[in-house]
C-alpha cells in the first residue's frame, strides 16, 4: 500500500510538471526561460553585416575592460577590422581542406559553428560563440576535435542579470542535445579563459566546469598606448561534461 508521504509526493510531482507557471519550482531538467526583454538568438553562418556588428559589439564590451584608459580611434579601427576577420575565420568558413566541386576545389567550406547573441529590442545585450576546432585538451599536448567556447561578452548596461549564464547554456544546448533533440552531439564542452579574469573563471565554474590544465605559455592582445600588442598571460582549459543527467526521486 502506498504510504500517506509517497502519494503527497507523486501528487506534488505531478502538479510540478503540469504547470505552465513562470513561478514553477525550478529543478534541474527544468529550463530558465531568460528575462522578458531579452531575446537569445542561435545564429548559424551569420553574415558579414551580422558579424561586423557583432565585432563593434564585441570591442566595446571586451576589449575595453582590458585597459583602463579609452580606446583610442586607432586602436577600435584595428581592433575591430581584426575582429571581424576572426570571427569570419571562427564562425562564418573555414579554407582548408577545400572540397571538390565541379569547377574544382572550392574556396569555401561551411565549418561546424555558431554565434549566439542576446538581444534587448534592437540592441545587442550579449554575445557568445561555439565552434569545432582541434584544441589541445590535456597537459601532455594532445588535442582532437572538440566544441570549443569563446568570445563570451556582456554590454555594460546588461551586466548581473543573467543574461552570461542563458548565453552559456543555450551554447551547450547547440554543441550537445537541446531538450528538441537537436545539437552537435558532442559528450563535453571546452574553453579558455585568462587565468586573472577572476569573474569569467568563478562564472564557468558555477556552471560546472573545471580546470583540465594550466597554460603557462599563452599570450593573448592588449591595447596600449601605441596600439595593440601581445603579453604573456596564464590560461586555464576548462571542460565541462554535456552529458544527459538522470534524476531519481523515489
Amino acid at each position: 500500500m502506498t504510504s500517506p508521504i509517497r502519494q503527497s509526493l507523486l501528487l506534488l510531482l505531478i502538479a510540478i510538471l503540469s504547470t505552465n507557471s513562470a513561478n514553477a519550482l525550478r529543478l534541474p531538467f527544468l529550463s530558465q526561460s531568460p528575462p522578458s526583454n531579452i531575446s537569445i538568438t542561435s545564429l548559424d553562418y551569420p553574415n558579414p553585416a551580422t558579424l561586423k556588428s557583432l565585432s563593434t559589439f564585441f570591442v566595446s564590451a571586451f576589449w575595453s575592460s582590458k585597459t583602463p584608459n579609452p580606446l583610442t580611434p586607432s586602436q577600435k579601427s584595428y581592433l575591430q577590422k581584426s575582429q571581424t576577420a576572426e570571427f569570419e575565420k571562427r564562425y562564418r568558413f573555414v579554407i582548408d581542406p577545400p572540397p571538390l566541386t565541379y569547377f574544382g576545389p572550392s574556396t569555401k567550406t561551411l565549418k561546424t559553428a555558431a554565434l549566439i547573441q542576446a538581444t534587448s529590442s534592437a540592441t545587442i545585450a550579449g554575445m557568445v560563440g561555439v565552434e569545432v576546432d582541434d584544441v589541445v585538451v590535456d597537459g601532455a599536448g594532445k588535442s582532437r576535435s572538440v566544441p570549443v567556447l569563446s568570445n563570451l561578452a556582456i554590454g555594460e548596461e546588461f551586466r548581473r542579470q543573467g543574461i552570461a549564464e542563458l548565453l552559456v547554456k543555450r551554447a551547450e544546448q547547440v554543441a550537445g542535445k537541446a531538450p528538441d533533440g537537436t545539437g552537435w552531439g558532442f559528450p563535453d564542452m571546452y574553453l579558455r579563459v585568462e587565468q586573472a579574469n577572476k569573474p569569467a573563471v568563478n562564472l564557468y565554474k558555477k556552471l560546472g566546469y573545471k580546470t583540465e590544465f594550466v597554460d603557462d605559455e599563452a599570450t593573448t592582445l592588449v591595447p596600449t598606448d601605441r596600439g595593440v600588442t601581445n603579453k604573456d598571460t596564464v590560461v586555464l582549459v576548462m571542460k565541462k561534461s554535456l552529458k544527459d543527467k538522470k534524476f531519481l526521486f523515489f
